[in-house]
This record gives structure tokens, sequence and C-alpha cells, in this order.
């Protein structure tokens, strides 16, 4: 996050200070800045609709498993235990 938070103020041309990650130092040098276009939504329509739909399906998931009450009826009953004579 350090670098990125870095390297995405920085305009082209410019040379920062050294950043510190958990990878080690950095000094970042940008040379150029490009942005990427927005897809049109024709090309993502399936990925969304996929994505959507998995996230509902995630948040009924949660919210049942939230309000659930678990009783265990066939828990065994503890074993008493007896003690064990010395053999002679």
């Amino acid at each position: 996050a350090e670098f990125a938070d870095a390297a995405f103020k920085m305009k082209a041309g410019e040379i920062s200070e050294p950043v510190k990650s958990q990878f080690g130092w950095h000094i970042i040098r940008v040379e150029d800045v490009r942005t990427k276009p927005v897809p049109a939504l024709d090309q993502v329509k399936d990925e969304l609709t996929k994505y959507l739909a998995q996230k509902s399906q995630q948040d009924v998931i949660v919210k049942l498993r939230s309000e659930a009450r678990i009783e265990r009826m066939d828990e065994p009953k503890p074993v008493e235990a007896k003690p064990v004579e010395p053999k002679k």
C-alpha cells in the first residue's frame, strides 16, 4: 500500500523520496502515466451478473448463519473415570 500510495500521487518525470514497504526501501521514478479505459458494459455484463449473484448468495448465507441456533441432541455423555488398581 505504501508503494502504491506514493507512486499514484506522482506525475510523469517525478522522483519520489525514499518509500518504505514490507519489501524494503524504494525510490520511485514515474516515466509515464496512463489511464486504463473503462470497459463497455457489454464486455463486463456477464462478469458483473455472476459477481452480483455470488454476492447475494453469500449475504444470505452469512445472515442465516448469524441467526442460526444449533443444538446437538446426540452429544455423548461423559464417561466416569474408574480408579486403576495397581498390579501385584
